[in-house]
């Protein structure tokens, strides 16, 4: 078995056996740094929401007098909200990272359509808030087994940017693919649910697209993603838990394209 071949490896006293006992280390040491940055980042996210929670009632409080004032004070409510977000998105990034085995036990074979619907109703409604049009194909319900929570965040998150960015049009495609002979990106997934969301924006360049699911990263000359920065991180973070996968692309459309694949068994 595996187990033993390494304990055999462990035992060994010659170069082989040096050679894997420090890629052993090494790789221990690796996942304790990790699993210390996660936790650090949660401790000080979780820390950071009582002073903003005591800035909020202390900017309720205000009674601003005169133009001025009354400006200032809309800027600092706008910045606490900017926070506030950041704050909840690191929480929830950190969540992910720690518990992804504890989320998995919460996997449920639920219908997409129950699931999706509401979700798509709350999006379309915030796009015409903002003058954009939402449009959604008619697609094939299916069963699929997901962790309702970690699945909407990844569509929410995703869809949200692509209102942001939007000039007057976002896209969403669903769709069920019961080969990848025509996605090589995806080409271990199958059969699978596949999930499209385009823009009309600016889009953006080969080498920002290689970087927008890293965290707090934004892409530079007023392009895609000026926000917190995690929005896409969360995303990709969920669809790995679902075992999927996520690639972003130029959409026909002219701006960027996010596909997610999500394993049907």
């Amino acid at each position: 078995s595996d187990g033993e071949s390494s304990q055999l490896l462990m035992n060994r006293k010659d170069e082989l056996g040096q050679l894997h006992n420090d890629i052993y280390n090494m790789a221990s040491k690796l996942a304790e740094s990790l699993d210390q940055q996660k936790a650090l980042m949660a401790n000080i996210s979780h820390e950071l929401r009582t002073p903003l929670t005591r800035l909020q009632l202390a900017l309720a409080m205000l009674n601003p007098i005169g133009e001025d004032q009354l400006n200032y004070a809309k800027r600092i409510e706008k910045d606490i909200n900017v926070m506030d977000v950041l704050i909840g998105q690191a929480l929830q990034l950190a969540k992910l990272g720690d518990e992804s085995q504890a989320q998995w036990m919460q996997v449920k074979t639920e219908s997409l359509s129950d699931i999706i619907n509401p979700v798509l109703e709350d999006l379309i409604f915030e796009a015409n808030a903002s003058d954009i049009a939402l449009q959604v194909n008619n697609y094939q319900d299916v069963n699929l087994p997901l962790v309702r929570t970690s699945f909407v965040s990844a569509i929410e998150n995703v869809t949200r940017n692509a209102i942001k960015y939007s000039q007057q049009n976002v896209k969403v495609t669903i769709e069920l693919q019961a080969s990848t002979n025509t996605t090589p990106q995806f080409e271990h997934i199958e059969p699978m649910l596949k999930i499209t969301i385009e823009d009309d924006g600016k889009g953006l360049t080969d080498e920002q697209k290689a970087h927008i699911f890293e965290p707090f990263y934004r892409a530079p000359s007023g392009m895609h993603y000026q926000g917190t920065g995690l929005g896409l991180t969360i995303a990709r973070a969920c669809i790995e838990l679902h075992n999927g996968k996520i690639i972003a692309d130029n959409s026909p459309m002219g701006g960027l394209c996010i596909s997610m694949l999500f394993p049907l068994k």
